[in-house]
């Protein structure tokens, strides 16, 4: 390697790590201020049973807003490798269209929780979902233009958002609205001054069905590991009560928020790779997969110490139910983050309906795993069935991220001799 290729490769991994702060830096405020302000808000607002209940409509929220946001978001990537999904109406349609699929999902929320239907409450609860799908969306426009200075603002506004919001919440005592003020206003920033939301030319409803048939794998993998991801707002609500959601949830919310936080540095990586040509070496892969296990190992450890703290701090009264789940719950929570990393690889170098098949198999070892434990043994069961399933996606991920650099290396390998045979 001569100097101006060391010189090139230095100034591309500074660039790759200040990217990483600027957007870690925006999701820490942005799910600092949720954490710390915003949740124990809710908590102190309407008891345990309270917060269990909004916790699992949350959940829902969650389930779908990732699913479908940041399955058109990635897949508007994935077409920008491949020098298409330049065109804006596609994208905008089929956002518009899964914002009309979630009326009649919000209804069916309310009715399965039995949470009075009152319209003004249905109301917000939609347009929550329907912005935080949109927010989920909106981050492609700094990732298209890798421009994570501008993400950074997006989620400092959004926080700016949340803070805001507690005022009428309290006021009106509608919980939705602590967060809807923050969604809308990053929406709202995107919509004026970025260009995803312009219109164009371009794109009929043939460009929606084949975004549909492109984003579908995305989609689908995305909702089976998002309703694992938050299955303790559902499991939990169905088989034991709404307080111990509460305390599942403490319990986990330092390893959750990590796993969010850090989930930032998948975005960096896909949009990284999608403009690197050449595969990854499995040497350099072999040495990503040593530093994850023992970064895991050292995350863990600082979950337990920071479970700790936050519960003592923001949830004191429920410190001695929350307390014996510190450790195995942050674990299964950064294992789950830990093999995101390795599925994140595997969208930029495998096809897209490998997402849908690790994750068809991992749902499966859940099912087995978590479900029939969950309903003898509660939360024990629970906690212990999660950490046993994403261990194993961990693994799932890693052999088969593997295998795919190793068939590429090889496939490079051999056309690069059959190359030199043709110049000889």
């Amino acid at each position: 390697m001569n100097l101006k290729q060391l010189i090139s490769k230095n100034k591309h991994l500074s660039g790759f790590a200040m990217d990483s702060i600027w957007t870690m830096i925006g999701l820490v405020a942005m799910n600092g201020i949720a954490q710390f302000v915003v949740y124990p808000f809710m908590r102190n607002m309407f008891g345990a049973d309270g917060y269990g209940r909004i916790l699992s409509m949350l959940g829902i929220i969650n389930i779908v807003a990732i699913s479908f946001g940041s399955a058109l978001n990635n897949a508007r990537l994935v077409a920008k490798a491949k020098g298409k999904g330049s065109e804006n109406r596609p994208y905008n349609l089929s956002l518009l269209i899964i914002i009309l699929m979630a009326i009649p999902l919000s209804v069916a929320v309310f009715l399965v929780l039995k949470e009075p239907v009152l319209p003004v409450s249905l109301f917000l609860y939609w347009l929550l979902m329907c912005m935080t799908i949109v927010r989920y969306y909106s981050e492609v426009e700094y990732r298209l233009h890798t421009n994570y200075k501008g993400l950074l603002l997006y989620y400092i506004i959004i926080s700016g958002g949340y803070l805001v919001g507690l005022i009428p919440a309290k006021i009106t005592g509608y919980w939705m609205l602590s967060l809807l003020i923050g969604e809308t206003a990053g929406f709202l920033f995107v919509f004026f001054k970025g260009s995803i939301f312009k219109k164009s030319n371009g794109g009929d409803r043939s460009a929606v069905t084949l975004l549909w048939k492109s984003a579908g794998y995305l989609i689908s993998a995305q909702l089976l590991i998002n309703v694992i991801f938050n299955s303790d707002r559902i499991f939990l609500q169905a088989f034991c009560e709404s307080s111990t959601v509460t305390t599942y949830y403490i319990a986990s919310a330092v390893g959750k928020m990590i796993s969010l936080v850090t989930s930032s540095f998948n975005s960096v990586i896909i949009g990284y790779l999608v403009k690197k040509k050449n595969s990854i070496e499995t040497r350099a892969f072999k040495k990503i997969f040593f530093v994850s296990c023992v970064g895991s190992i050292a995350a863990i450890g600082l979950c337990y110490i920071g479970s700790i703290v936050y519960t003592k701090l923001f949830y004191p009264a429920d410190y001695g139910e929350a307390s014996p789940f510190f450790i195995i719950a942050n674990a299964a929570q950064i294992f789950y983050f830990v093999s995101g990393i390795f599925t994140t690889i595997l969208l930029r170098y495998a096809k897209e309906r490998i997402q849908t098949r690790i994750n068809i198999i991992y749902t499966i070892v859940f099912c087995i795993a978590t479900i029939p434990a969950t309903y003898f043994y509660g939360i024990w069961g629970y906690a212990a069935g999660l950490l046993v399933s994403n261990v194993f996606r961990f693994g799932l991920a890693v052999i088969l991220c593997y295998t795919s650099l190793k068939r590429i290396e090889k496939e490079n390998k051999y056309g690069n001799f059959f190359d030199n045979k043709k110049i000889d």
